[in-house]
């Protein structure tokens, strides 16, 4: 209770009302319209330039201002929580504060695309994305080996159309000879999830892959869209038995050389699976969502026919939905936004950006960490985040939106990044791996059940009561501000320099940046104000990391 008391007196210091500058981007503004027509194959950086174009663009025809450009500090905590899903260490924020290399940032963002704990956090990203709801016993099991799957393929930098069309063309299958045989890298949790029915993976592979919603159409005609009920079972009938196997779906063979090998006959070779239509007397053919179908023959496997269909460079919407699920994961909206709905109901925000994105990942090999890089050294991913105030608006301005860009939205932090940010702030070793079959959550799990949120509200920072109790009184927390459990805690308390420095430190260390002056001279009051002074500097921790700065990215 004492430590309540003492946020109420204190947060106001750690808010984000002073975040930022409010200097507009003149530049940006008067770049014309006309001039964003794209010129062939383009690299990261020059697609980062094209980027702000086109919100610039809109800018100038909607008439309203960006704020000015986040400060290092700023930037460096933001692409760490975005990059590697936890704050910087703070050896790491003084150095780069100190870099003065006029490439520093791209130095910085490439260090962290490279590391283990990219791929760790992206594989994360991404099972959400895949795996929103897993409630049946079986995938739950399988999801470490999900994960290890999703961490070697990002590790490895795999082309995204290639582990798509793996996870499509995959066994359903694991080998359980072993307890440890559950984290095997496999991407079976996902036909599991999907409980291994045909509607069910149809409907997440087009909704994952196609950005359409065709799940709606399952018992009856879309009402916003041209989807039939007999369009959603002839694109479920790829997913259907074509070897008598109950309807689970089966492994496509690999050749010597990696490949999906033709060797799965169909019953009949020269029309390929056919699906019943539940509570009906209609069975419908295998065909593509344009209507479309392969002309079938014997060895052709179905899914790999439609696995080639899904990721081909002449479907665009396979390439829309992936840079558009990046670009919803940055800003926390999508330029189609729900991001996975996509159709002429609910059109792009910057139908001209969305486009020149898909076209320079199919052009670069469907580098996830080529759009990133074009993300996050554009100027509109570095802006600030606090709005503009009233009196820098126009009497006739529209309301901002989020969908204007004009500044970075304040994103709450997920479960695992709030997690992971402590266990840096006190040097803890997260283990990330849960033995098979076992009932007892890790303490990272533990933590992480109190903060789940549908990832389509990210824009929304809104912490509920529980969630602000279990970080203000929780046991992790606790720790994270013990003098005897933190030695980071411990060994700035113990050094040999001033009060000021002290405090300076832990600034540094909770939120990546130095104390403004009336915060050092009140937290430095404070401390010294009090007999135990050690336990005064644990105070200060605990308020920096309970405080609104802390747990959202800005």
């Amino acid at each position: 209770m004492w430590r309540t008391r003492l946020a109420t007196v204190l947060a106001p210091l750690c808010g984000l009302f002073l975040l930022t500058g409010l200097v507009t981007t003149a530049r940006a503004q008067q770049e014309p319209a006309k001039q964003i027509a794209p010129q062939g194959k383009l690299s990261a950086y020059a697609l980062s330039g094209r980027i702000d174009r086109h919100i610039s663009a809109r800018w100038n025809k909607e008439g309203v201002k960006p704020v000015g450009p986040a400060d290092d500090s700023t930037f460096f905590r933001r692409v760490h929580l975005d990059l590697v899903g936890r704050i910087p260490q703070i050896d790491h924020v003084s150095d780069y504060l100190e870099d003065d290399r006029p490439d520093k940032q791209k130095i910085w963002v490439d260090k962290l695309l490279d590391s283990e704990a990219f791929a760790e956090h992206f594989s994360n990203i991404y099972r959400t994305l895949i795996l929103p709801q897993v409630e049946n016993q079986q995938a739950q099991f399988l999801i470490g080996g999900f994960d290890k799957w999703l961490q070697k393929k990002l590790q490895e930098n795999t082309p995204f159309n290639t582990l798509v069309h793996e996870l499509l063309t995959s066994s359903n299958r694991q080998n359980f000879n072993q307890p440890n045989d559950f984290n095997n890298p496999s991407p079976a949790a996902f036909y599991a999830a999907n409980e291994n029915k045909p509607e069910n993976l149809a409907g997440a592979s087009a909704r994952l892959f196609l950005g359409v919603k065709i799940e709606c159409a399952q018992c009856h005609k879309h009402p916003f869209a041209d989807w039939t009920r007999t369009q959603f079972w002839e694109f479920a009938a790829f997913f259907q038995n074509i070897d008598g196997n109950n309807g689970l779906a089966q492994p496509v063979p690999i050749d010597e050389k990696g490949q999906p090998a033709k060797k799965v006959e169909p019953k009949n070779p020269n029309e390929g699976p056919t699906i019943a239509i539940p509570k009906t007397d209609q069975v419908v053919k295998a065909k593509f969502l344009d209507g479309t179908a392969p002309k079938w023959a014997a060895g052709m496997d179905p899914r790999k026919e439609m696995a080639d269909w899904i990721t081909s460079k002449a479907n665009p919407y396979f390439a829309k939905i992936t840079v558009n699920q990046l670009w919803h994961y940055f800003y926390g909206t999508g330029l189609v936004d729900p991001f996975d709905d996509f159709g002429e109901h609910n059109p792009a925000s910057h139908e001209e950006l969305l486009d020149e994105l898909a076209e320079q990942f199919v052009q670069n090999g469907y580098d996830l960490k080529y759009v990133i890089r074009a993300i996050v050294h554009s100027k509109t991913y570095q802006l600030g985040s606090r709005p503009l105030s009233s009196a820098q608006k126009k009497e006739d301005d529209e309301p901002e939106s989020l969908r204007l860009f004009t500044r970075m939205p304040l994103r709450a932090l997920t479960g695992e990044q709030i997690f992971d940010s402590l266990a840096l702030v006190m040097d803890y070793k997260v283990d990330r791996t849960k033995p098979a079959f076992s009932l007892v959550p890790t303490p990272r799990e533990e933590f992480v059940s109190k903060f789940a949120s549908p990832e389509n509200k990210r824009v929304d920072v809104h912490s509920s009561i529980l969630q602000a109790l279990h970080l203000m009184n929780g046991k992790f927390m606790a720790n994270a501000t013990s003098l005897e459990k933190n030695k980071n805690l411990k060994d700035i308390v113990d050094s040999n320099v001033d009060v000021a420095s002290k405090v300076s430190t832990l600034y540094r260390m909770a939120l990546s940046r130095q104390p403004r002056p009336e915060e050092l001279n009140r937290m430095v009051r404070y401390v010294t104000g009090n007999k135990d002074q050690g336990q005064a500097l644990a105070d200060v921790l605990w308020v920096l990391l309970n405080s609104a700065e802390f747990t959202v990215n800005h």
